[in-house]
């Protein structure tokens, strides 16, 4: 059955994410989450879960149990104490009462970029979709944490552009529901490498977003913006500045333009628009996960990567 709805997975998901992934991983998916041994197996080779567990300063026993969900558990060998632990103690895992191969097939379904809606059919009722939308937001919990250990930074001679926009919007015609104020975003990217740094702001005023620009990029560099008020500032912190005044044109005489981070923001509104009517507490959880795809896409598949970053957040011995 597992086997069969991976299968099925390979033939809806956007092929623009299958041809980033590498077959062969594909089929190792299907070996691995076919069982919960082989799943069990799996974690633990890759360190996702205890190989032994400690508790008296020894080795706890692996005690075989068929009445529970892992078929596994600990129990401390000393019989003063005889403590048991669940397989999935301190793991990503341990507040989930999924079997442990229907959350790998889940995670796997979130790097691949499957919707809530597909991973149900896929599923079918193995988990419904309140535990669905919980297990991908806990995934996204990945990509924050991987956003917050490793800022983007930038540096170079190229000529960074800089931005800024609204999510959330008005409603049309005054109908439907919408946001009672729209939340800026502000940009930075490196259009040579398409890096990008972007998050929420209160406002766009020069105290708000000059701190960000000098944490993020050193004094020097060169940065193209629009003609806002606010962006004058940057001449006398520091930095080469050159404006293009989009009334008149997209590209000035000496090639200053914004069309990379203006490119940028146009797939960031596609995403929010998929997402439409979540909380702006969601919605940042949605923009990490866009900025963790967008600025890893060329270090390989997006599953390889969260399981290596989830070794590194819940770090086992």
């Amino acid at each position: 059955m597992i086997r069969l709805l991976v299968l099925v997975t390979i033939l809806v998901v956007p092929l623009r994410e299958l041809e980033n992934s590498s077959r062969m991983n594909l089929f190792e998916i299907f070996d691995i989450a076919h069982s919960t041994e082989s799943t069990i197996e799996y974690m633990r080779d890759v360190n996702l879960l205890y190989s032994y567990y400690l508790c008296c300063g020894q080795r706890c026993s692996l005690i075989n149990d068929p009445k529970l969900s892992d078929g596994q558990i600990f129990r401390c060998s000393n019989r003063d104490c005889r403590k048991k632990y669940s397989i999935r103690s301190d793991s990503f895992w341990t507040n989930s009462k999924l079997p442990l191969r229907v959350l790998l097939i889940l995670t796997y379904l979130f790097s691949v970029g499957s919707s809530v809606k597909e991973s149900m059919k896929h599923l079918n009722t193995k988990a419904n979709k309140k535990t669905i939308i919980q297990w991908f937001e806990y995934c996204r919990d990945i990509c924050t944490w991987y956003l917050h250990e490793n800022p983007i930074t930038f540096q170079g001679n190229v000529a960074l552009q800089i931005d800024e926009t609204a999510v959330g919007g008005k409603r049309k015609y005054n109908r439907g529901r919408y946001r009672q104020v729209p939340d800026w975003l502000f940009g930075i990217i490196d259009p040579e490498t398409q890096r990008v740094h972007i998050q929420f702001v209160e406002n766009r005023q020069v105290r708000t977003l000059l701190p960000i620009i000098r944490e993020r990029v050193p004094v020097g560099m060169r940065i193209h913006s629009d003609e806002a008020a606010f962006y004058k500032c940057l001449r006398r912190a520091g930095y080469r500045h050159r404006t293009v005044k989009h009334k008149e044109e997209f590209v000035s005489q000496d090639g200053t333009h914004t069309q990379n981070i203006e490119n940028f923001w146009s797939h960031v509104k596609y995403m929010v628009k998929k997402v439409k009517g979540s909380s702006s507490e969601m919605l940042r959880s949605h923009l990490d996960e866009f900025s963790y795809r967008w600025n890893r896409k060329h270090e390989g598949q997006v599953y390889n990567l969260m399981i290596d970053d989830l070794i590194q957040m819940y770090p086992l011995h």
